[in-house]
């Protein structure tokens, strides 16, 4: 649906900034996912693109 409306509307509207973030990666990386598996995606690249391969 986030898709849709980017595509449909252009915008998608602003809700808070940590949704907004987790709308913005969405609509980057084309991943359809809440936002705690967002950020346990992101918790883990960081490791691993630090060294701290966990």
């Amino acid at each position: 649906m986030l898709v849709k409306r980017a595509l449909c509307d252009g915008v998608v509207p602003a809700i808070d900034a940590m949704v907004d973030l987790y709308n913005a990666l969405s609509l980057r990386y084309a991943i359809l996912a809440g936002a705690r598996i967002l950020l346990r995606m992101l918790v883990r690249r960081a490791r691993y693109t630090k060294g701290c391969i966990m």
